[in-house]
């Protein structure tokens, strides 16, 4: 008597082999490939970066003109406007963070001898802003007092570096602006406390000290200070930027290279995962979190717009540019193939099983 013939691969398998392979495919090639953003604007120089979410495009702004703009993913920028008339006179913009949950823009301004922080208002169908307050901060020290990097809580406070002075200003949500921590134990520098990110649901801080490589953590309630223990080869000496991802991996940037560190105990203990060489021309001292998560470098060349020591014309171009873990590359990029492999397998156990059942059949009928 013939065989039973084996019955066809079932649709529901072979549309589920079809999309992996096709995930796969898509998920090696986006992971082979960085998203860089070039934008023209003569003589911007921006030093500012950071992601609206709402609007899926960067804003910077220029520490040469003390300008908002913000930057599609395409590299189309456009202008901020503002009619406030109290703002401080060509200042120098450094820190920028916003504020997703009441859509402000909060901004660290500097003039000679006077910290600002300022919060305005975005307006995205206009692109202006609106300004909602401007607050000197308060210093014992006014020639060497610089606001620097911002960050800020879900209650809307915003946390500011002087690294001129060691401390951290803590601005509330109406502009009230208080010391909320100061490092008394490290030498004084012109270049203290710099980068600062909040860590959601962990009320702390961390922040970069250029001076002398630490990563300090700093308590957000009552401003306690603490250093990081971190592996020795990782040497944070004129780190300036910090961002955080959703996943609580931080990366740490400085001019020549970026750290990505983790950390398993609410960062009194950091682990190094990957350490990555830059291309140091363009100053990108500025890394913030973009779209899906991806974290994003800005070439913005600010060091020429601050000294005037420009290499011939000044610049036009200037650049954001994706910066991603070879070690966390390694790993996406291996999953794919397990779940292929894991199909196959499934198909292997499915075809095993049918030419059971059919040689069964076979018995049966004979």
């Amino acid at each position: 008597m013939a065989k039973t013939l084996l019955t066809p691969l079932p649709l529901r398998l072979s549309i589920f082999i079809v999309v992996f392979v096709f995930i796969s495919q898509s998920s090696i090639s986006e992971s082979r490939e960085r998203h860089v953003i070039t934008f023209r604007s003569p003589t911007l120089y921006p030093e500012g970066l950071t992601w609206d979410p709402t609007s899926n495009h960067f804003i910077v702004a220029s520490v040469r003109h003390g300008t908002f703009h913000t930057v599609t993913n395409n590299g189309v920028i456009q202008t901020l406007t503002s009619s406030a008339s109290n703002l401080p006179y060509n200042p120098i913009v450094l820190g920028l963070a916003f504020d997703t949950r009441r859509n402000r823009l909060i901004a660290a301004f500097n003039t000679v001898n006077t910290p600002y922080v300022a919060a305005f208002s975005l307006h995205r169908t206009s692109n202006s802003l609106t300004l909602l307050f401007l607050t000197h901060l308060p210093t014992d020290s006014p020639s060497s007092a610089a606001s620097n990097d911002v960050a800020l809580d879900p209650h809307g406070n915003a946390y500011v570096t002087n690294f001129g002075e060691n401390l951290i200003w803590k601005v509330s949500l109406n502009g009230t602006a208080s010391v909320l921590s100061l490092d008394r134990t490290s030498p004084y520098s012109y270049a203290g406390l710099n980068g600062v990110v909040y860590l959601d649901g962990k009320e702390l801080l961390l922040v970069v000290q250029s001076n002398t490589g630490k990563l300090l953590r700093v308590d957000a309630v009552n401003g306690k200070m603490s250093s990081v223990a971190l592996p020795k080869e990782v040497e944070l000496t004129s780190a300036h930027g910090i961002a955080v991802r959703e996943d609580g991996v931080v990366f740490v940037v400085s001019t020549s290279e970026v750290w990505v560190l983790k950390s398993e105990d609410r960062w009194g203990r950091g682990e190094l995962i990957d350490r990555i060489t830059l291309e140091s021309e363009g100053f990108p001292s500025s890394v913030s979190v973009g779209n899906k998560g991806r974290v994003y470098l800005l070439y913005g060349f600010a060091e020429e717009g601050m000294t005037g020591k420009s290499k011939g014309q000044e610049r036009e171009w200037f650049r954001i540019e994706e910066v991603g873990s070879n070690e966390e590359s390694e790993a996406q990029s291996l999953w794919p193939f397990l779940m292929i492999a894991l199909a196959l397998l499934y198909f292997l156990f499915w075809r095993f099983q049918m030419t059971r059942f059919v040689n069964n059949l076979d018995k049966k009928h004979s």
